[in-house]
């Protein structure tokens, strides 16, 4: 019984929540999908990863950080971080963080996790600003360096023994030439006198 412009408007009406429906379902796909190559990514860079609020605890880890404390991601989730990382994360570096909004990069720490030997790391720790300017999340980036510092050291004591070689047999060699030395004007002298006799 409506007239035709209410019903042809109504049509529109539909038509067009229709198609945003339609939209709103390819823009959630599209972000799911995001946000799975995002996680497979972040669970696969070969560095300890973690994300942490201003107050110290953990929001997310990735697997390798879970995997080198020996515990699973979800039993990291508002865990404090000094738990784990008592010497090399602690809330004086936050604090200096926060107040100057600028990031603290590729800074040296030894630390041992429970029941592990020392570890020496390389950490990166970048503030996450909001958009009122405001810190609101600090992302952790931990690189271990231990295996690499082993590597160099044993590289180096290689290194040294080698030239420690080298200089003893250069030492033997010049102590050959001065025994040569020493003997050849003796051989000489010993011919001489022989001659002088006969």
């Amino acid at each position: 019984d409506w007239p035709e412009t209410i019903l042809t408007e109504a049509l529109e009406i539909k038509e067009n929540f229709r198609q945003m429906s339609d939209q709103i379902r390819e823009n959630f796909i599209e972000l799911s999908n995001q946000k799975e190559e995002l996680d497979i990514l972040f669970d696969n860079i070969p560095m300890s990863i973690y994300l942490k609020d201003v107050n110290n605890n953990i929001l997310r880890a990735n697997r390798l950080a879970a995997k080198r404390l020996n515990v699973s991601q979800e039993s990291l989730i508002n865990i404090p971080a000094t738990k784990f990382f008592p010497e090399s994360d602690n809330q004086e570096n936050d604090k200096l963080l926060i107040e100057t909004k600028q990031p603290q990069l590729n800074v040296i720490t030894k630390y041992t996790l429970p029941g592990q030997e020392e570890r020496i790391s390389r950490t990166n720790r970048i503030p996450l600003i909001n958009p009122e300017g405001e810190v609101n999340a600090i992302l952790v980036i931990v690189e271990d360096l231990t295996e690499e510092i082993k590597s160099g050291e044993e590289k180096q004591k290689m290194l040294d023994i080698m030239n420690q070689q080298a200089k003893m047999a250069e030492m033997g060699a010049m102590i050959g030439i001065i025994l040569h030395q020493w003997k050849q004007p003796l051989n000489i002298k010993n011919n001489d006198v022989k001659c002088i006799i006969y």
